[in-house]
């Protein structure tokens, strides 16, 4: 995948995630009752929310990465010196 393909898509998961915290989308769940028996609903959301933003952000980084190469997205910015 392209670098400007891939910075395009990361500034959408950005929007996208951030959009999903915002009060329309929380007042959904901010009533009393319990999920699961343990959490509120306001709170397994904003976990759920979280974790999908985390899946969706290393899925665009590690994308079409073919096995065996060293294509780190995160390059060393102080490469060591031989």
């Amino acid at each position: 995948m392209k670098e400007k393909e891939k910075e395009q898509r990361l500034i959408f998961a950005a929007i996208f995630f951030g959009i999903l915290t915002q009060f329309p989308f929380l007042s959904i769940s901010n009533h009393p009752t319990l999920k699961v028996n343990i959490f509120p609903a306001l709170i397994t959301h904003i976990f759920i929310v979280w974790g999908l933003l985390i899946v969706g952000i290393v899925l665009i980084l590690y994308r079409n990465r073919k096995k065996g190469t060293n294509d780190n997205p995160f390059p060393n910015p102080n490469p060591p010196k031989e």
